[in-house]
Parts: structure tokens; C-alpha cells; sequence
């Protein structure tokens, strides 16, 4: 009974050490020099876990820190915190996807194309919230009808972009039941690409 009140109270003190705003912490707080601007996510990311944990915030993103009940003492700080470092990625999330939905294939090879597109479908998937089933391990199904939905919106969006040489291609991989992956949609006009050029 000692033990268990002991770790609850080491517990206690190392979330108010983690929920300690220092004068520096504000709203207006600058964490890295480099906005995030749709091209430069990895070094962006790298910077800002790098200002985070010296902080001592990455647990929020990594979701060590959990969210305390909103009858705990220790939610109005958990609060102040949060709102501190968090902005809403809803303005760079709609860019990227009003830049996915008006990408076209133009003149652009096939290859640099589809790269420019996965690179796009990435950073998507970094700002995000990743949808995950909530059964444990996944007994109902759930996590895969999401990820084939996700791979059914990659899929349409790189067909719908693809050029018009390719409506052939594209309308025998829509009759391909299940849909193929975007991946394979690729590799599949690729081949027929390097046919015509033989």
C-alpha cells in the first residue's frame, strides 16, 4: 500500500515537472527558425523534436503524456501546456490537399510525377491523426477497411491526374476488382510506358 501512494506521488511530481512552463514558454514561442511550408518536413520535423524534447514537450506529440481527466488537479496545467505548443495543422492540411486535388500529370514524366505525388500523399499522412481501430487488436476489421480506403483515395487521385495517352490504362485498372494499390496502379503504367517507347 506504501509502494503503490509512492510511485502515484513520483509519479505526480514528474508530470508537474513535465507540465512546467518556463518565462520563455509562450503562445508566440518560436521552436524552430524554418516554417513548415509543404517541402520541407523531415528537416522540420527533425528540428522541432529537437526543440521539443529540450523542452521537455515531445511526450506530448508522442502521446507519453497523457491527457489527465478533466476532475484531476493536474488538467488545467495539462491544458496551459497544450494550448502553448500546439497549432492546428487544418490551414497547411488544406493546402496540401487542394494541391493534391488540382495535381496533373501535364507534361511531366511518369516517374517524376507519381514521386511528386507520393511525396504529397506523405505529408498528408504526417499531419494527420492517425485513425487506429479501437478493439485492441483489431478483431472487428476496422484498421484494414481503413487502410484500403485510404489506398482506394490514393489510387483515385493518381489515376485522376494521370494524362489522357493514359485513359486505356486507366480504365482497365478501374475494372480490376479489388482496386489495385496506388503503387501497382504506378508500376502498371509504367510497363505500358516502356512499351510504347520500344
Amino acid at each position: 500500500m506504501e509502494s503503490e501512494s509512492s510511485s502515484e506521488s513520483s509519479l505526480e511530481k514528474s508530470m508537474e515537472n513535465v507540465l512546467h512552463l518556463q518565462n520563455s514558454d509562450n503562445p508566440g514561442l518560436i521552436l524552430v527558425i524554418a516554417p513548415l511550408n509543404g517541402t520541407n518536413y523531415l528537416p522540420w520535423s527533425r528540428a522541432m523534436k529537437i526543440a521539443l524534447c529540450a523542452k521537455d514537450k515531445i511526450g506530448f506529440v508522442t502521446g507519453e503524456i497523457k491527457k489527465p481527466s478533466k476532475n484531476s488537479p493536474m488538467f488545467k496545467k495539462w491544458r496551459r501546456v497544450d494550448s502553448t505548443f500546439w497549432e492546428s495543422n487544418g490551414p497547411l492540411l488544406y493546402n496540401i490537399k487542394r494541391e493534391i486535388s488540382l495535381f496533373t500529370q501535364g507534361n511531366m514524366p511518369l516517374m517524376v510525377y507519381f514521386t511528386k505525388l507520393k511525396k504529397l500523399w506523405d505529408e498528408v499522412q504526417c499531419l494527420r491523426p492517425f485513425l487506429v481501430c479501437t478493439c485492441g487488436n483489431c478483431t472487428c476489421g476496422a484498421s484494414k477497411a481503413i487502410a484500403d480506403f485510404d489506398e482506394d483515395e490514393k489510387l483515385i487521385q493518381f489515376l485522376m491526374g494521370l494524362g489522357d495517352h493514359y485513359d486505356h490504362v486507366r480504365n482497365q485498372m478501374l475494372l480490376i476488382d479489388p482496386l489495385p494499390s496506388a503503387s501497382k496502379a504506378y508500376s502498371m503504367a509504367l510497363r505500358v510506358e516502356k512499351k510504347k517507347d520500344v
